[in-house]
């Protein structure tokens, strides 16, 4: 399912950008790695966790509500329990690699910039892998705009919604650059 929708998404992503040149001159790519800390809050368990992923974000310029649109692919290792050490439990159980499509919306103000982000994602467990999950990434975040820098940081707020038998709701801060 994951792969199927990997080529997908991405095919559909080639297609547009290849038809859209002349409307769309300045489009950009954009690479964002991240860091993920926060607090998890289950149904049986909750605690703190990490992860680490990477966003590849394709501009489509100001074409909804005068912002920004990106659209792009998140790949990332989430860890919801990975700071805790239970004795009946293996956190490690709890371990999951996302690919999710990922829509994000940037508004510009004065020298900040702000973004709000949705993506429905494929949770596909690695230690136990017939625990592939749906979930729902969300964010809402702040960044720094520099002209004429390449390189710019920025700090989110997420909430990954985990939809396994434990209902998971990861809520943490990824913070990141962008280039």
């Amino acid at each position: 399912m994951g792969g199927k929708l990997f080529i997908l998404f991405w095919g559909l992503l080639f297609s547009i950008s290849v038809f859209s040149q002349n409307t769309m001159p300045n489009d950009r790519w954009f690479i964002k790695p991240h860091i993920i800390t926060g607090y998890t809050i289950g149904t049986y368990q909750s605690g703190y966790g990490y992860g680490v992923g990477i966003r590849c974000l394709y501009d489509f310029e100001k074409i909804f509500l005068g912002g920004s649109v990106f659209l792009g692919l998140e790949t990332s290792f989430l860890s919801p329990l990975g700071f805790e050490n239970y004795e009946n439990v293996n956190p490690g159980k709890y371990n999951y690699l996302i690919v999710s499509p990922i829509v994000e919306q940037n508004y510009k103000w004065l020298n900040y910039g702000f973004q709000f982000g949705f993506g429905f994602g494929d949770y596909m467990g690695i230690q136990f892998p017939n625990t592939n999950v749906g979930g729902f990434i969300t964010n809402i975040g702040w960044f720094p705009i520099y002209n004429g820098k390449a390189i710019t940081p920025y700090i989110t707020y997420r909430n990954d919604w985990i939809f396994d038998k434990n209902k998971n709701n990861m809520q943490s801060l990824n913070l990141g650059i962008n280039f």
